[in-house]
């Protein structure tokens, strides 16, 4: 089992790779190598190798083997692999094709560029992120705006009073808090 299964994914995506194994050798409790290699037009552009000891006989276990990021466009072929054990020296592999696209040009984005605060606006870039969390909060920490952005825009606060506020933008894992300060 492979996943992705396959199809179209963009450059700077990433793919995680499961694999699904079983030790049908003749001992129990061996050491079953594994591992998954990505080619592309013939030629090997990633691999890791893994090493699941004290796998029990016929025992089906499934483990992820990591995470690829596609840095170009292009064909590709992932292959899981059950390598090796101490006493089944055969190779057991799963293929799945997929192809990469060209993706978005990330747009240079520094953290000042982020928020500005203007004319009773809170004018937001994210750059090219799909999906960023804006929140406003009041110095007292109480959430006042929480909204769902995308790439640039604004979010009007001209309804809030005077005062210090925080503008926090969520991006993935990532987090960006300003000061902003209302005055009327």
């Amino acid at each position: 089992v492979v996943s992705p299964l396959g199809g179209q994914y963009n450059i700077g995506d990433s793919l995680m790779v499961v694999g699904e194994f079983t030790n049908n050798g003749a001992n129990d409790e061996t050491n079953v190598n594994v591992g998954y290699k990505v080619m592309k037009d013939g030629e090997e552009v990633f691999s890791t190798e893994d090493t699941i000891a004290d796998f029990p006989v016929s025992e089906l276990k499934t483990d992820t083997l990591g995470y690829w990021v596609p840095e170009e466009a292009g064909d590709y072929t992932i292959t899981v692999y059950n390598g090796y054990s101490d006493d089944n020296p055969s190779d057991d592999t799963m293929s799945v094709d997929i192809t990469v696209v060209g993706g978005a040009v990330e747009e240079e984005v520094t953290t000042e560029d982020m928020v500005i605060f203007k004319n009773g606006k809170l004018i937001y870039n994210t750059g090219n992120v799909k999906e960023a969390e804006l929140i406003i909060y009041d110095i007292t920490g109480a959430e006042l705006i929480k909204k769902t952005v995308v790439n640039k825009g604004h979010v009007d606060v001209s309804n809030l009073s005077q005062g210090i506020y925080f503008v926090k933008l969520r991006i993935g894992t990532n987090a960006y808090t300003h000061k902003i300060t209302v005055v009327k």
